[in-house]
C-alpha cells in the first residue's frame, strides 16, 4: 500500500466535486470506482449507517431493473456499466456493515481491480464537516493521503442547493423560481435551514482541516477555476497525477445565473459576508465572477431597503 496515495475530495452540496470526479474517472494514474461517494469515514454511527445502507439497497434494486431493460435491449455498454455499479454497491454494503478494525475491509475494497494506478479516489462531500477528532483519525491512516476541498461562489452554491431541494418536490403547475425564493428568504432573514448553511461554511470547515493537515496534504480550490489550465495543473501536481486536457470532463452545474432580484442578491451577499471576508484574507485569486460580484456589492446594497416594499406592493 506504500506505493498508493488516497485522494479524498470534500466540499459542500453543489460545490462542484462532480467535475474532478469525472476528470479522474478514466485517468490512467487513478483507480476510480463507479460510485462517487462512500461515506465510510463519516457514517460511523448506527442511525446514519442504517440510512445509508437503506439508500444503497434501493439503488441496487433500481439498477437491477435497469440492467434487465438493458439486457432486453441488447445495450452492451449499459449492461457492463450497470453490472459494475451493482457489484460496487454490493461490495460497499459488506464493507460498511463489517468490522472497521485498521480499516482493512475499506482498503481491500478500494484496491479491488487495481493494477498499477498510484492513486485511489474517494469523493465524499460529508467529510468536509467531520469533527476534529475524526479528521485526526484520517491523518493516522497508514497510507499517504491528499485532501482536496472544493469551493464554489457561496451565493451560487446556496442557490443550487435550494433548487436541488425544490426540484425533488416540485409539482405540476408550481412556479419553480417562486418556490426557490420561498426557501431562500427564510435562510437569509430568519436563519432557517441551519444544515444548508453549515454545508457551505467554508471558513469553519477549512480551519478544522488546516489545524490537522499541512499544505502538502490539504489543498483548497474553487470549482470555477478548474477549467483554467494553470489552476488545473496546480491541482494535479498536488494530487500527484499528470494533468490531461479538461475537455473530456463535462463541467458540473452549468446553469443560467440565479434569477434573484438585485436586492435579494444584496441580502445574500450580506448574509455570506463572513465567508467572503475569509476568501479575501486567505485566497489570492478568486474566480472572476465572484470578484465582480463583490465589487458590485456597494451598488447592490443601495437597493436592499426597497426589497420588502417591492415584495409587499408598497411604495
Amino acid at each position: 500500500m506504500a506505493d498508493t496515495n488516497l485522494l479524498i475530495f470534500v466540499g459542500a452540496t453543489k460545490a462542484g466535486t462532480s467535475w474532478p470526479y469525472r476528470y479522474l474517472l478514466d485517468h490512467q494514474e487513478c483507480h476510480v470506482f463507479s460510485l462517487k461517494k462512500y461515506c465510510y469515514f463519516s457514517n460511523i454511527y448506527f442511525y446514519k449507517l442504517k440510512l445509508q445502507l437503506t439508500a444503497i439497497s434501493a439503488s441496487i434494486i433500481d439498477c437491477d431493473a435497469q440492467f434487465v431493460e438493458a439486457e432486453t435491449a441488447r445495450n452492451v455498454s449499459a449492461v457492463l456499466a450497470l453490472g459494475r455499479k451493482i457489484d460496487d454497491m454490493t461490495a460497499l454494503m459488506a464493507v460498511l456493515s463489517g468490522y472497521r478494525i485498521a480499516n482493512s475491509a475499506y482498503f481491500n475494497y478500494r484496491h479491488a481491480g487495481r493494477t498499477d494506478e498510484p492513486a485511489l479516489l474517494d469523493v465524499t462531500l460529508t467529510y468536509s464537516f467531520l469533527a476534529t477528532t475524526q479528521i485526526e483519525r484520517l491523518a493516522q491512516l497508514q497510507i499517504p493521503l491528499k485532501i482536496l476541498l472544493l469551493m464554489r461562489d457561496p451565493m451560487e452554491r446556496l442557490w443550487l442547493h435550494v433548487t436541488m431541494h425544490v426540484k425533488r418536490t416540485l409539482s405540476e403547475g408550481q412556479d419553480f423560481v417562486v418556490l426557490c425564493q420561498g426557501i431562500l428568504e427564510p435562510i437569509l432573514f430568519d436563519n432557517a435551514e441551519a444544515h444548508t448553511v453549515k454545508r457551505g461554511d467554508y471558513k469553519t470547515n477549512i480551519k478544522r482541516f488546516a489545524a490537522v493537515f499541512n499544505r502538502t496534504d490539504f489543498y483548497c480550490e474553487f470549482a470555477e477555476n478548474l477549467t483554467c489550465g494553470p489552476r488545473l495543473a496546480a491541482m494535479c501536481r498536488f494530487l500527484g497525477v499528470t494533468a490531461t486536457s479538461p475537455a473530456k470532463a463535462k463541467s458540473a452545474h452549468v446553469h443560467l445565473p440565479a434569477p434573484f432580484l438585485e436586492a435579494l442578491r444584496g441580502y445574500g451577499l450580506q448574509f455570506l459576508k463572513t465567508q467572503h471576508d475569509f476568501f479575501a484574507e486567505h485566497f489570492g485569486s478568486l474566480p472572476e465572477a465572484l470578484q465582480k460580484k463583490l465589487g458590485d456589492f456597494s451598488v447592490i446594497k443601495q437597493n436592499i431597503n426597497g426589497y420588502y416594499y417591492s415584495q409587499e406592493g408598497g411604495a
